[in-house]
């Protein structure tokens, strides 16, 4: 994850690359995204953030698995700078998998 200008936007946008397979590399590809996202949060002292969930979509990542991911890694590596982090769900498959896990 980079932290780039965002145009018009008052916000930086953090670009990340989305691992596609399930495998233990993956899984591992996964974590570090989120980490890398939570490392810029920390460094520019963001108090609000939000992520997709990544590499559910058209990569097609077992939705139960990323959910298990995203959120451990968002717990256990805690930015205390952040007030919000917005998980992005674009369907409401998605969302109730993220619902109902918290």
């Amino acid at each position: 994850a980079l932290k780039v200008k965002s145009g018009t936007l008052p916000c930086p946008i953090t670009p990340t690359l989305s691992p596609f397979r399930s495998s233990k590399e993956v899984i591992g590809l996964l974590e570090s995204t989120y980490k890398s996202i939570l490392a810029l949060a920390k460094e520019y002292n963001l108090k609000s953030i939000s992520i997709p969930s990544i590499s559910t979509g058209v990569y097609r990542y077992p939705l139960e698995k990323a959910v298990k991911i995203a959120l451990k890694t968002l717990i256990d590596n805690d930015v205390k700078s952040l007030e919000f982090v917005y998980i992005v769900c674009f369907d409401k498959e998605t969302f109730k998998k993220y619902f109902w896990f918290v």
